[in-house]
């Protein structure tokens, strides 16, 4: 009976803390606009092409005909993910980031990723994209931002000692003619090789940076519900991860 009861008590305490990470990474606090400082950067122009699919075997993809891969969609007051219709549908009313890991085992260092997303719901202060080579928490990562008014923004995330996040524009906010407007399909690609970073969207190059601060670690998409709208929604209908080229643009 001991044994049972001990066994039970640390059970509880095995569920509570899943519970507690599985919230504390999925629903994070936004970063509103008007408190990041822009770039002063020029982006290369949409007229470079980039190549948004290698023919080469990739290391993970997914078109959500269904959950079979493993996607967490817990779900909470005021967000949801679910899997149906062909898509990977987030959203969060709650003024939070509501992110996906993709679902592997595995750290990510050089690597290329193409997602297919639109951001349904929401505006200027909303976005969808991908973080990269973050830490279990999603408290040091690179990411990228895909806004509502069509603008993009390069990242990184570095957090303190004291826990404070700070978001750092490596490129952006900028708005660009390649990038589509709420409401509709963007075809996001970045490459991330070494300290290097490329963003292309819709087959066009829109950014490059570099950068030293993160080598490798999980990839994740996310929504986020910034401070001025009532909830934002991002659809995901494909996700695909490559090896890096190896030349990039």
């Amino acid at each position: 009976m001991l044994v049972l009861v001990i066994g039970s008590i640390l059970a509880l305490v095995l569920v509570g803390s899943v519970l507690i990470l599985i919230l504390s990474l999925y629903s994070q606090p936004a970063t509103s606009r008007n408190h990041v400082a822009t770039s002063a950067s020029p982006s290369p122009s949409p007229d470079v092409l980039i190549q948004a699919h290698p023919a080469v075997t990739p290391l993970f993809s997914d078109s959500f005909a269904n959950n079979s891969k493993g996607w967490d969609t817990t779900g909470g007051p005021g967000f949801s993910k679910t899997i149906a219709n062909h898509a990977l549908t987030m959203t969060d009313r709650n003024h939070r980031i509501l992110v996906a890991p993709l679902p592997v085992q595995q750290a990510f260092s050089d690597f290329q990723i193409t997602v297919d997303m639109t951001l349904e719901s929401g505006d200027s202060n909303d976005s969808m994209g991908i973080y990269m080579r973050g830490d279990d928490q999603l408290a040091n990562d690179y990411r990228v931002d895909i806004f509502g008014d069509a603008t993009y923004a390069i990242s990184k995330e570095v957090t303190g000692l004291d826990g404070n996040t700070q978001v750092r524009i490596l490129s952006g906010i900028f708005a660009n003619k390649a990038i589509k407007p709420l409401g509709q399909q963007n075809e996001v690609t970045v490459i991330i090789k070494g300290n290097h970073i490329v963003l292309g969207v819709n087959g066009h190059l829109i950014a490059s940076v570099t950068d030293n601060s993160y080598t490798s670690g999980m990839i994740a998409l996310f929504v986020s519900n910034g401070t001025s709208s009532p909830a934002a929604t991002a659809a995901i209908t494909s996700v695909a991860v490559y090896p890096a080229p190896s030349q990039i643009p």
